[in-house]
């Protein structure tokens, strides 16, 4: 499900940058007789909680943040920069001050020097996606879930707070006067970016990032093209990297975009079952996993974090050492047409009837039994490879995968 949210929605969130007061978050919820935490998030809170290993702060401004990375298992060179002021701190962001974001499968860390509040998000068991915020300026802190955070990103459902990645227009300072669209891996390269820093190769391809002026649509200029470091636009002291990885950057997108489909799954489950919007659900995210609609690359992509080396090294590789992690970065982002999302939490805890609908969809569409217009673009060989990707690497596929054969 693909949502375009309403600007004026869009520019009350922006608009609370500059009003909102920062309350007490409320607690985590963590039971006593809980087997294990929700969330790494969750999880780490209550081992806080209980005295165990306290985070340690590092010298001002960066707190905790280093702290939160080692025990989060989230890399530097994930490192992305985003100078809108699109977030409920916004009054310390600009382009001066960009406010970075680092993530994983499961977790992602936002940081902005000089701000109160470290935020966060971290995908549960149950597959849902939470909001948390800790203190960076207080000694012994925890992070807590944060109710506020889902006045924006509970625009996406109500019932299914998400990720939000946005591509916008503002001014000289960082403040927003355009929106653009919710980006995810279907954007086309030309309008993703405005109000990030993007640093990386990318040929003849231009998107709108780099560049923040007093214009009412971004600016797409030679100069903010194929940058390889940030210098002279921020002091890149209170950061653990001088970059904003292009590939990174597209590697969270596509996260977001799986993780607010799976959101639409999770939100009809819930509170608004109906079969026939369970049905298009469990199609959409089928079809946003194979590959369809996201945008070609006319240009080779290059990234220069570090970011794309590490994150194919994970894994989980097949006999053949292939990997769902892969990366082609040629005419698209991924080398095989399956999302590695399939082997993460966000998938595993979608709710059993739809996820064996989800299922059965991609069993028909790889083993070629659907040959839809839609699918014509998937090579026998790119079916394939990730129909034997996946059953060499994902342990509790249905049974029924095992007996399946891809069709010529």
């Amino acid at each position: 499900m693909k949502r375009k949210l309403p600007t004026l929605y869009l520019a009350l969130c922006a608009a609370l940058t500059l009003t909102l007061a920062f309350p007490a978050p409320r607690a985590v919820a963590t039971p006593d007789d809980a087997p294990a935490a929700i969330d790494p998030v969750a999880a780490l809170a209550a081992e806080l909680k209980a005295g165990a290993n306290p985070l340690t702060a590092a010298p001002s401004p960066l707190g905790y943040l280093p702290g939160l990375l080692r025990r989060l298992q989230v890399a530097e060179d994930s490192q992305v920069l985003v100078f809108s002021r699109s977030s409920f701190q916004g009054g310390f962001i600009g382009p001066a001050s960009p406010r970075a974001i680092y993530f994983s499968d499961t977790v992602s860390i936002a940081y902005i020097p000089g701000a109160p509040l470290v935020e966060l998000w971290a995908v549960g068991r149950d597959g849902r996606v939470r909001f948390y915020t800790l203190d960076n300026r207080k000694a012994a802190e925890v992070p807590r879930e944060d109710a506020q955070c889902n006045f924006c990103h509970a625009g996406l459902h109500p019932a299914a707070p998400g990720p939000m990645t946005l591509s916008v227009a503002t001014v000289a300072n960082g403040d927003v006067i355009q929106f653009g669209p919710l980006t995810d891996a279907r954007t086309p390269i030309e309008k993703r970016w405005g109000g990030w820093y993007v640093t990386g190769a990318h040929g003849t391809m231009r998107h709108r990032g780099n560049v923040a002026a007093d214009a009412a649509a971004p600016n797409i200029t030679e100069a903010a093209q194929n940058l390889s470091s940030l210098t002279g636009r921020f002091n890149p002291a209170p950061y653990p990297r001088q970059t904003s990885d292009i590939v990174a950057l597209m590697t969270l997108e596509h996260e977001a975009g799986f993780l607010n489909h799976a959101g639409a799954i999770q939100a009809l489950a819930t509170v608004d079952y109906d079969p026939a919007a369970m049905n298009k659900a469990v199609e959409d995210l089928a079809d946003y996993m194979l590959g369809v609609g996201h945008a070609g690359l006319t240009a080779p992509v290059q990234g220069v974090s570090g970011f794309t080396e590490r994150f194919q090294s994970q894994g989980p590789k097949d006999p053949k050492g292939r990997s769902l992690r892969d990366f082609d970065l040629k005419t698209r982002l991924f080398r095989y047409p399956l999302s590695y999302m399939i082997q993460t939490p966000a998938f595993d805890g979608l709710p059993a009837e739809p996820k064996a609908r989800l299922y059965r969809r991609l069993a028909d569409v790889l083993t070629g039994r659907d040959r839809s217009a839609k699918y014509q673009g998937l090579s026998q060989a790119d079916r394939l490879a990730a129909f034997e990707i996946l059953t060499a690497t994902k342990q509790d596929l249905p049974p029924s995968w095992r007996n399946e054969a891809v069709a010529k």
